[in-house]
């Protein structure tokens, strides 16, 4: 959630350190063979009654094991409310590292971040959360897989 914030600049926003204000993850193949992922930022839902935030007035700053890429949430592909952050293929024992930063763009303006609502001026919301899709490639369809020893044989 974007909460107590206000809009910032990207060198503002580079001091946002810290709990609560970036999340660090790693995904990581512990198997035997490549292991294909996407991440997602899906929308979760806000208060009932209230509007969202726009897309193109969050933005984001996505590190990837230490290279860091600042991008609006509406610059991601995927549907407006399942951005695709990033996906990968992993060899067998790799890691990713992962740290996302999110806040209100410098470009959003009163109108952007308010509503009226009977009468009151009303905050818009962002809620997301994090989702992780990830599949094993290389086995063929009817393979049978002893994941304790990593040998295949043909399925019957």
């Amino acid at each position: 959630q974007l909460l107590d914030t206000v809009p910032m600049s990207d060198s503002k926003a580079d001091e946002l350190t810290g709990d609560g204000k970036e999340y660090t993850f790693t995904v990581s193949n512990d198997g035997n063979i490549d292991a294909k992922y996407t991440i997602y930022l899906d929308d979760q839902p806000i208060t009932e009654g209230a509007k969202r935030l726009e897309n193109d007035k969050i933005k984001t700053e996505l590190t990837i094991d230490g290279t860091a890429t600042k991008l609006l949430l509406s610059g991601y592909s995927g549907a407006a409310n399942a951005k695709v952050l990033d996906a990968e293929t992993l060899a067998p024992n790799a890691s990713k590292t992962y740290k996302l930063k999110m806040w209100i763009d410098s470009s959003a303006t009163n109108s952007d971040l308010m509503d009226v609502v009977a009468g009151k001026n009303v905050a818009r919301e962002y809620s997301g959360k994090l989702r992780l899709e990830a599949s094993q490639t290389g086995i063929p369809s009817g393979t049978n897989v002893d994941y304790t020893t990593g040998q295949t044989t043909s399925g019957s």
